[in-house]
């Protein structure tokens, strides 16, 4: 969105979401959260779950989403829609407890 309508509701979807998951929240995330984001058509939403320490990456495709691949702990990725950029998932996670 180039510029910002002033004093409007935002009606434009976005081009990707990002849902950080929580444990409290987790079934709303996936399920209802999931469902809006496909009936409003956003081509890419993106599941990570700290706790278990996964990214989920979903495409739109025939109003439908689909996962390609999940990637974990320390894999690094290249995930539409930001393929271009290496992301290093070992950056993203707090260390674990021993």
């Amino acid at each position: 969105m180039p510029v910002p309508p002033r004093g409007a509701a935002i009606e434009l979807a976005p081009d990707w979401v990002c849902e950080a998951l929580s444990p409290s929240t987790v079934q709303l995330d996936r399920k209802r959260k999931v469902l809006a984001y496909a009936r409003e058509k956003v081509p890419f939403i993106w599941l990570v779950d700290a706790e278990a320490q996964t990214l989920e990456p979903y495409e739109l495709e025939g109003g439908r989403y689909f996962i390609h691949e999940v990637w974990v702990a320390e894999d690094r990725c290249r995930v539409a829609p930001f393929q271009a950029i290496e992301l290093n998932l070992s950056q993203w996670w707090l260390p674990k407890e021993p």
